[in-house]
């Protein structure tokens, strides 16, 4: 997990729901995980297998769902 473990890549450490929130604002869609998760987004390329619909499913999670945490 490039995110995770004893170095997360740039200092981000997503292995928790805390770490994520710290880039996901429940009910926005201005959200920075989303902002680097969809199309064109820095982070879109490695949403594999399918980049699309991994960053549809954020998204929803964030902005329809409220981003639970279960």
């Amino acid at each position: 997990m490039c995110h995770g473990g004893p170095s997360p890549t740039a200092g981000r450490d997503f292995s928790t729901y805390a770490g994520v929130m710290t880039v996901a604002t429940p009910g926005d869609p201005n959200s920075r995980l989303i902002q680097m998760t969809r199309t064109g987004g820095a982070m879109h390329f490695y949403l594999n297998p399918n980049p699309d619909v991994r960053a549809q499913t954020i998204y929803d999670w964030i902005v329809t769902y409220g981003a639970p945490e279960q």
